[in-house]
C-alpha cells in the first residue's frame, strides 16, 4: 500500500464516522457505530469500511443494512469532502469481527494455560 492510499483511507474513516454520527438522519442509525477502519483499493476506486456495532448479531446485521442502504447519500457527502479526488469510492461496509478474534484467541489461550497447571 502506498503512502497516499494509506492517508486517504484514514481520512475516509474519519469522514465516514462523522458522516454516519451527524449527517445521516436515519432513526435505525445508532450511536453504537464506529468506523473501524477503511482499506481503499490501489487504483482508488473502491473501499472496504469496516464498522463495529455494539449490540446482539441481529442488531450488528440490521446495522450493517441500513449502513449499505445509504451507500449512496454516502457516497454524495463523501464526494462533498473529498472534491479533489477524481473519483470517489465505492465503498462497500462490512462487520469489523477483531474484538470477537481476539476474545476467541484469549480464552482458547487461557484454557491452554489452565490445562498446562494441572
Amino acid at each position: 500500500m502506498n503512502k497516499r492510499v494509506g492517508r486517504l483511507g484514514s481520512e475516509m474513516r474519519k469522514s465516514l464516522s462523522h458522516i454516519i454520527s451527524s449527517r445521516m438522519s436515519d432513526p435505525r442509525v445508532s450511536a453504537m457505530v464506529s468506523v473501524m477502519a477503511v482499506d481503499v483499493a490501489e487504483d482508488l476506486r473502491t473501499a472496504k469500511a469496516y464498522v463495529g456495532v455494539f449490540g446482539t448479531l441481529e442488531e450488528k446485521e440490521s446495522m450493517l443494512s441500513v449502513l449499505r442502504a445509504s451507500g449512496s447519500f454516502i457516497k454524495r457527502e463523501l464526494a462533498k469532502d473529498f472534491s479533489r479526488l477524481k473519483f470517489v469510492p465505492e465503498v462497500s461496509f462490512h462487520l469489523d469481527t477483531t474484538m470477537e478474534n481476539a476474545t476467541k484467541i484469549d480464552s482458547i489461550l487461557e484454557e491452554i494455560k489452565a490445562e498446562e497447571n494441572q
